[in-house]
């Protein structure tokens, strides 16, 4: 049932197929990868890497290697996922005090040269003194 889904997905033009994959979840999109090689060329990293989620409210390894690993897929040799990356959301506790996560964060968004928007959670809830919760938010036509 599923090659059969994906074979008929395969018969839309781009502009369908892509706003379906833009409403996809990260875990569905996978799915789909595997039910063929046209449809993992499709989808990675065009659609996978789009919108980039990342956690880091708990300062453990698991954390650590999730950043490490973005990082990594992103600087690889041939790698087109910096490129695919639109929108990047954070989430990290106030005053996060890992200076070389900082860093390699900063690594990382040098990287993302058509990022259009960055949405940052509880970073930088504490910062000026402020104990009320914001959102800061950075919002962007990509013009490089």
């Amino acid at each position: 049932m599923t090659t059969m889904m994906s074979s008929l997905l395969l018969l839309l033009n781009y502009d369908t197929l892509s706003t379906i994959a833009s409403k996809l979840s990260a875990n569905t999109l996978l799915n789909l990868t595997l039910t063929c090689r046209t449809m993992q060329h499709f989808i990675i990293p065009e659609f996978l890497y789009a919108r980039v989620c990342l956690s880091l409210k708990e300062n453990t390894q698991p954390k650590l290697i999730q950043l490490e690993s973005f990082y990594r897929s992103i600087t690889a040799d041939g790698s087109m996922a910096g490129d695919a990356v639109r929108h990047l959301e954070l989430d990290a506790p106030p005053l996060y005090p890992r200076a070389d996560t900082l860093e390699l964060l900063q690594r990382a968004l040098g990287k993302l040269l058509y990022l259009r928007k960055v949405v940052l959670s509880g970073a930088l809830n504490a910062v000026g003194g402020s104990e009320r919760p914001h959102r800061p938010h950075f919002d962007q036509d990509h013009q490089r």
